[in-house]
Formats: structure tokens, C-alpha cells, sequence
């Protein structure tokens, strides 16, 4: 499965994102990229390893800010057991290490919407129905670090355009913050066969949303 992310904010497309995801020994394996285009313009890569569980059991992301000069930010992650380490190279200084649970249903909200969609299209949970969640917030300027605790809501399904375009079943997950549990943080579609296929976050400013501009199932 493969496509690209087009996120509008006020009008604009404020970022572009290419994604594919492959499946063997019981994981998927993402590999990202994209262009964040607010401010300074900026360039990222991702890599990512999701378990069919939900757990992310790695994850290695670089951040490029365009010259001059050129600046180039490393977060990583590894997981032992439900604990994740959690390390941040900026340039040329003390790298930050971060420890912590990390259960399954725990999620990464950071540039790539693709690494969402993936950890939240894996989140169990029945219509109606809420879980406590962690928030691993991951900046879209420099990739700094921030946990906060969440909760993950899954929606009814409704009738939607799928990822191909077809007609079908559209389930939702929305995303809140323990903190304003009352607000939707994100809100996250997929398709009857898991597919992402929009996201929006409302309480941005301006509130933005990103779709699919491709997709290969």
C-alpha cells in the first residue's frame, strides 16, 4: 500500500507527504517522506516498524531545515518490552533521551500522517466507546519531545468514499487530550479495508486537514 498526503491550512497546502507501507512477519514496515512548507521550509524522512498489535517497535526520523545553513535533527526510537527509548540528535548538540511505557494504542503525533493513521487504524476499541491513550508529541519545527496523556474514541461507521474512491464503510477515530477531553484533538477516517483516508485537526489555527492526492492499495 502506498500513496501521498496533501494538508491545507487556511486555503494553503502547507505540506506534502509520500508514504509506503509493507507487510511481513507479522509487522509493517513505513517508509516516509515529506515537505512541511510554513516558515522555514523543511524536509523529513521517516522510518517506522508497527507491530499487527499496534506497538511501534521502531521508529527513525531526520529532519532537514533548508539552507543556510543546513540543520539536521535525528529522533529515534526503540521498544523493549512495553518501554520505549527515546533519543533526540539536534544539530552539532547534547543529544535528549527520553524513557517511558509505551503500551499498544499508544500513538506519535508529530509531520507524518501516515505514522498516525498507522498506530491509530491499529487502536482497539468499539464504536462508542473510549481508551486511555499516550501521546507522543513529535514537534514539526525541530522534533523536540513531548508525552502527554490522551484518549482514543472510535465513531460508528457511515457511509463514504474509500481510499480508491468507491462507496463503502467509513470508520472514524477521534483524538482527545485528557487534559480537554471535551475537544477533538484529531479526527482520523478509514476505509472498510483499513485504508487511511483524511485527517483533520480542528483546534488548529487555522484548523487544517489533510487527504489522500494517491493511492495504491
Amino acid at each position: 500500500m502506498r500513496g501521498a498526503f496533501q494538508t491545507v491550512a487556511g486555503g494553503q497546502a502547507v505540506a506534502e507527504e509520500r508514504w509506503s507501507v509493507a507487510s511481513a512477519d507479522g509487522r509493517d514496515r513505513l517508509v516516509a517522506s515529506g515537505e512541511i512548507r510554513e516558515g522555514r521550509p523543511r524536509r523529513w524522512q521517516l522510518e517506522a516498524a508497527v507491530t499487527t498489535q499496534g506497538t511501534l517497535e521502531s521508529m527513525e526520523w531526520q529532519l532537514t531545515a533548508a539552507p543556510p545553513p543546513t540543520e539536521v535533527t535525528t529522533v529515534a526510537l526503540r521498544s523493549l518490552g512495553e518501554h520505549v527509548f527515546i533519543t533526540r540528535i539536534p544539530p552539532g548538540g547534547v543529544p535528549d533521551r527520553v524513557e517511558t511505557a509505551f503500551a499498544p494504542g499508544s500513538l506519535v503525533l508529530g509531520p507524518s500522517v501516515s505514522l498516525l493513521a498507522l498506530l491509530a487504524g491499529r487502536a482497539q476499541g468499539q464504536a462508542g466507546m473510549a481508551r486511555r491513550s499516550l501521546f507522543v508529541r513529535v514537534d514539526e519545527h525541530d522534533l523536540s519531545v513531548r508525552l502527554e496523556d490522551g484518549m482514543v474514541l472510535h465513531g460508528r461507521r457511515v457511509r463514504g468514499k474509500g481510499a480508491d474512491g468507491k462507496d463503502g464503510w467509513i470508520r472514524s477515530v477521534e483524538l482527545r487530550t485528557a487534559a480537554d477531553a471535551a475537544r477533538q484533538e484529531a479526527v482520523l477516517q478509514f476505509d472498510a479495508s483499513g485504508a487511511p483516508v483524511e485527517a483533520a485537526w480542528p483546534l488548529a489555527i487555522p484548523p487544517r486537514a489533510a487527504s489522500l492526492s494517491s493511492f495504491e492499495p
